[in-house]
């Protein structure tokens, strides 16, 4: 989770998808593209053209996935915090061009300057009474030219990006308003510090409503709200076992506003929504609400404490 040897740093953007991340543990079984060879798409080509046929229509993958053409385009989410230096930033974003035959496409876009591709990885969210699940997951490898899934989804993603979306690890409840009376485990993980204590933790998660809480960020010795929200809502995870703790805060049609864990050997994160810009639409196009907005080309920014001053993150709920 904490390997930050794979991340690049940048004080105006850093750009990697955590939804794949998130989903390694879930997802088994996913078809493939329609060439599982290498290949080296001309630099006129997107990420969907492997799952197109020679005449450009949208192939069906053995799992029932395909695509559906999608009109919108990226919308530009502005933080809305104070300069700081060398902060670590996450863009992430539905996909603008391109949705499925049953849900929406999540992924990273502006990922780095020498990259052609705006595509590291992409999830294929589903919204399924009230819950939030993955059914199609799939990356784009710069080094082995070829489009792959678990497990080989690239190392890149680990980092500040899984700390994030270990909170969806479990198939979430985002129904709005919400059932405080759910209760739900998580998948069963494997748990080693490479010390010889290793064990199964599996996090039980529930919801609490909380009403109208503001996102703050210290400036200096001050504050500054940065945006208040109404129907908050705290999941909140536990462990069987070990130190794992997830605090999650979520407003509708906006997702996750910020979140705070503790992995199962005790190493900490915290992250916090500086900047949104979407809608909340069903598959249709009809207007919805809850916990998780999906529309053309909705954008998120997130900003990351690094693991040794998670105590003093400059952000907090109120």
């Amino acid at each position: 989770m904490k390997n930050r040897n794979f991340l690049t740093i940048r004080k105006s953007a850093l750009s990697c998808l955590f939804a794949v991340i998130l989903f390694i543990p879930l997802v088994s079984g996913c078809g493939s593209g329609k060439n599982g060879g290498p290949i080296e798409p001309p630099s006129s080509e997107s990420w969907w053209s492997n799952y197109l046929d020679s005449s450009g229509n949208p192939i069906t993958l053995q799992s029932g996935f395909k695509l559906v053409p999608v009109s919108g385009e990226q919308r530009q989410a502005i933080p809305k915090t104070t300069p700081a230096f060398d902060l670590a930033y996450l863009n992430f974003a539905v996909d603008a061009n391109y949705r499925s035959n049953l849900g929406w496409l999540f992924r990273g876009h502006d990922q780095a300057d020498d990259r052609k591709e705006d595509l590291a990885g992409a999830a294929e969210f589903i919204k399924q009474g009230g819950w939030l699940r993955v059914r199609e997951t799939f990356d784009w490898d710069k080094d082995t030219k070829r489009y792959t899934q678990p497990p080989a989804i690239r190392m890149t993603f680990l980092g500040w990006a899984g700390d994030l979306m270990i909170t969806y690890l479990s198939e979430p409840y985002i129904g709005y308003p919400t059932d405080t009376t759910k209760t739900w485990s998580g998948k069963p993980t494997y748990v080693s510090d490479g010390s010889g204590r290793e064990f199964v933790e599996i996090l039980t998660y529930q919801i609490s409503y909380l009403g109208t809480r503001s996102l703050v960020e210290k400036v200096g010795a001050g504050s500054k709200t940065l945006e208040t929200y109404n129907d908050v809502i705290l999941i909140k995870g536990r462990a069987n076992e070990g130190e794992g703790s997830i605090d999650a805060y979520l407003a509708p049609n906006t997702g996750i506003i910020y979140y705070h864990l503790v992995t199962a050997f005790g190493m900490l994160g915290a992250g916090a929504l500086i900047g949104y810009s979407g809608d909340n639409q069903t598959l249709s196009g009809a207007g919805a609400t809850d916990y998780f907005p999906t529309a053309p080309g909705n954008h998120w920014i997130y900003e990351f404490s690094p693991d040794d001053h998670v105590p003093e993150f400059r952000f907090s709920i109120q």
